[in-house]
């Protein structure tokens, strides 16, 4: 079963390109990180000098307390009201960010997950009917991005808040087992909890996209799946890891070549290490950006096609 779905969600993420404008948005919102090669481009800058090294670090220091104590002083005459504007201005501002972030993320792959759906049951994707359709499902994965975590993590909380004077006023001669029996209910807690929220939220955004479902209903199916299926949605989960430990490496590889090349050059023919910064930085760049969109499309794709055969 598992051979059949990564072939088939080879097949679909290598011929349908346009997923890939998704798929990259989403990957890029959602707090993934790339790889950034601006270090390469500042290596020359980088290497210290012997003005620096001998510059001194009592030096450093007395620079540092000379301008956090300016910068006290500074702060002590600001009036209290202008902290209360300060204040609230960072956070409105913090807030609009953060949903904004949070709905292009959503829109995205909520348009991933629509163009999937309809390229696996129509042939072809309409990218922007996946658009449309992404736009509507945005809100409800909105909340369940952020509604289920906030009741495992305070959850998590009130466990250990309780746990914490039980293994206190435990007696001497049984607190050692109290606490290992607590440490053990904490783990199963965690990871249990965990694997079965990750596998509850991959399920509810299928419903939600592809049933058009509220919240709810859409949680509380997707938990009845995860609970009855979840050594298939673990297996594919490790399928996925593994393959993304192995780009990874690949990844990682590639660039740690490179660097070792850039630095080479920089030693020993710095006449060349600007055209190598402006031909390798914007390539990896690129080359980046391009696999972490195809990574998102490939493993939405597993997730889907696993998802299909569970909901039959």
């Amino acid at each position: 079963m598992y051979k059949k779905i990564l072939k088939q969600s080879f097949q679909l993420t290598a011929t349908q390109k346009p997923l890939w404008l998704y798929g990259l948005i989403a990957a890029v919102f959602s707090g993934s990180r790339g790889v950034n090669l601006q270090s390469l481009a500042d290596l020359p800058q980088a290497m210290p000098s012997t003005d620096t090294v001998n510059f001194g670090v009592d030096r450093y220091l007395a620079l540092a307390e000379t301008a956090l104590v300016k910068i006290g002083e500074s702060l002590a005459r600001v009036p209290r009201p202008a902290w209360f504007v300060l204040g609230t201005t960072v956070f409105v501002t913090s807030t609009i960010y953060f949903l904004l972030h949070l709905f292009i993320s959503q829109w995205a792959l909520g348009a991933l997950l629509s163009g999937i759906n309809l390229k696996l049951n129509r042939g072809r994707p309409q990218i922007a009917s996946a658009s449309a359709l992404g736009l509507k499902a945005a809100v409800p994965l909105m909340i369940l991005q952020i509604l289920p975590w906030f009741v495992y993590w305070s959850l998590a909380l009130l466990v250990l808040v309780l746990a914490a004077p039980i293994f206190a006023n435990a007696p001497e001669s049984i607190k050692a087992l109290v606490g290992l029996f607590l440490a053990a209910a904490a783990l199963i807690y965690f990871t249990a909890g965990l694997i079965l929220i990750v596998f509850t939220l991959i399920l509810a955004r299928r419903l939600i996209v592809q049933k058009s479902l509220r919240f709810t209903p859409a949680v509380k199916i997707a938990f009845k799946l995860a609970r009855t299926h979840w050594r298939s949605l673990l297996k594919l989960g490790l399928i996925n890891l593994g393959l993304t430990l192995l780009i990874g490496l690949a990844w990682a590889t590639v660039l740690g070549l490179t660097a070792a090349l850039g630095y080479a050059i920089y030693r020993y023919a710095q006449i060349f290490i600007v055209p190598f910064v402006l031909v390798f930085g914007p390539a990896f760049i690129l080359l980046s950006f391009w696999l972490r969109a195809v990574t998102q499309v490939f493993l939405e794709t597993n997730w889907t096609l696993l998802f299909n055969q569970l909901k039959r």
